[in-house]
């Protein structure tokens, strides 16, 4: 009997396409986890990269590039002169080739790191992450990385302060300034819009309205962008924001420092999802209490994930709570300084 021999590049294709095709068409349930366990390290990668602070800065990356390009020639000055005492050959070529492997086995270990920390929050959460397809497991995944990103982007801004953003400044004439998505602008790569700005005049001054009505995409979840128009933007031609922080830590009038949260950056929220009431990107008041509960309140954190919502920690750190969350926990991680005697989840 004749026997069909595959290449190795085809036999993967074969798995891929036949993976793909499957779980199409027998449901989400059996596509979601193949997928992201074949092919999840390169959106893994991707995250990772982007979220490391040095690729914000143009001198970083020209080093980095210089410093690729660099690689086999120090290498090759270093081995070649070794291999000619050990009577061996020893071409530029084979330094290319190494210093090649060296950098893609750096970038395979970033990825490995990245993709064992989403398979063990996958997995070490409360609620199967699959339990509503694959479209709502995107929306998650989407959700978490924007905030971590705002998380960079918050403490980039404290590094350079020393302190974090206002929730929402105050004018000297007592009008309320700029929200703290404002302040935080030049971090977002979006220094040219933050020097549009007048911080002397209020964010919905005819002067400053053009800026607010920019969509800035670091502002909004993957879910939110596909609303109708209508519902993202307010009467005004506001664009709404579906994150919002947490008016303990970002609070109105007031900046604080990562030193004035006594109860742990790590046992502390500082923004999160919200579903309902949503402000402009641009006011001062975007901030909410935590203590309202999980989709309880239309004030309140929310989110359209089944029964839970994400939240970004004061580490960096994305972390979900559920609706049945204990009032006292959620108490607990809305305050900088509660000293809350409960045990954290």
């Amino acid at each position: 009997m004749k026997r069909f021999a595959y290449t190795r590049a085809e036999l993967i294709t074969v798995i891929i396409i036949s993976g793909f095709l499957f779980g199409l068409f027998i449901g989400p349930f059996v596509f979601e986890t193949p997928f992201f366990l074949l092919l999840g390290w390169i959106w893994g990668l991707q995250q990772l990269v982007t979220e490391l602070k040095f690729v914000h800065e143009p001198s970083a990356i020209r080093f980095g590039i210089l410093a690729f390009l660099l690689l086999p020639f120090v290498f090759h000055l270093f081995v070649a002169p070794i291999s000619k005492r050990l009577n061996k050959q020893w071409t530029f070529k084979k330094s290319f080739v190494v210093s090649s492997l060296i950098v893609l086995i750096a970038g395979a270990g970033i990825a490995t790191v990245g993709g064992i920390h989403e398979i063990i929050w996958l997995f070490g959460g409360k609620e199967y992450f699959i339990e509503s397809g694959y479209k709502h497991f995107g929306y998650r995944v989407r959700a978490i990385s924007n905030l971590k990103r705002l998380g960079t982007n918050i403490n980039n801004y404290n590094d350079k302060n020393e302190h974090l953003p206002f929730g929402g400044t105050i004018l000297d004439d007592g009008q309320l300034g700029h929200g703290w998505m404002a302040q935080i602008l030049p971090y977002c790569e979006q220094q040219k819009l933050y020097e549009k700005i007048d911080f002397t005049k209020s964010w919905n001054d005819p002067v400053n309205a053009p800026v607010f009505r920019e969509q800035l995409h670091e502002f909004l979840s993957f879910h939110f962008r596909q609303l109708p128009e209508a519902e993202r933007i307010d009467p005004n031609g506001f664009i709404k924001t579906d994150y919002t922080a947490n008016q303990f830590v970002l609070p109105v009038g007031k900046s604080l420092r990562f030193e004035d949260i006594t109860d742990g950056v790590s046992n502390t929220v500082l923004a999160g999802e919200a579903v309902q009431n949503l402000r402009p990107w641009g006011s001062p008041l975007n901030a909410r209490d935590l203590k309202l509960g999980i989709n309880k309140s239309p004030y309140g954190f929310g989110s359209k994930h089944v029964g839970v919502v994400n939240f970004l920690l004061c580490d960096g750190n994305v972390k979900f709570f559920n609706e049945n969350t204990d009032s006292k926990i959620l108490e607990a991680y809305a305050t900088p300084n509660g000293n809350e005697n409960v045990k954290l989840e």
